[in-house]
């Protein structure tokens, strides 16, 4: 059983990686707007999250072996959670940017801890319904990332979305919905 606990709160962690790329990828022109970012600053805004993450998985995975997986995970998250904080209240590109750089940092420290984690957690047939599980996160969060991101282009709110990864930012807007309404995830 604890290892089926494991698992959700490693998905969680991936989930929320899949989603703020999504997100910030469908709300680049909101963004744009309400931060006056050039299109210099928008590209550096997906690509300042990606570089990170491509060249720091492999350092993120030793991290993981050399500290353990467990210390790395709740590392990244910290300092993804954080950055995602950074984000919604960035004042301008700039702050936006390095921000973002930070968020690349967190996953990069993240990722491999999932993938480790999954491998040695489950044996045999288990494992394959554990990767089965990994796998259907990532194709479910197309589905959130994108229509939370429109929100934002429709004139939602911009620093919302930027800290979209944060719990909080979830249950405050389960909070102010009218009793009977769903609140998208």
């Amino acid at each position: 059983m604890a290892a089926w606990i494991a698992l959700l709160v490693l998905l969680v962690a991936e989930l929320m990686n899949m989603l703020d790329q999504s997100v910030v990828l469908t709300a680049l022109p909101a963004i744009q707007e309400s931060t006056g970012a050039g299109p210099a600053a928008v590209q550096w805004l997906t690509a300042g999250y990606s570089l990170p993450v491509a060249v720091g998985l492999i350092t993120g995975g030793r991290l993981g072996d050399i500290h353990g997986r467990r210390r790395i995970l709740l590392i990244g998250t910290v300092v993804f959670t954080t950055a995602s904080l950074l984000c919604g209240f960035a004042a301008g590109p700039g702050v936006l940017i390095g921000a973002r750089v930070l968020q690349g940092v967190g996953v990069a420290l993240m990722i491999p801890q999932v993938l480790a984690t999954l491998h040695v957690t489950f044996e045999g047939e288990n494992r394959s319904k554990a990767f089965g599980l990994y796998g259907a996160v990532l194709f479910a969060r197309q589905r959130p990332g994108p229509g939370d991101g429109r929100s934002a282009h429709r004139g939602g709110p911009v620093r919302a979305v930027l800290a979209a990864d944060l719990p909080a930012q979830r249950a405050r807007r389960a909070r102010r919905s009218p009793p009977g309404t769903q609140v998208r995830p």
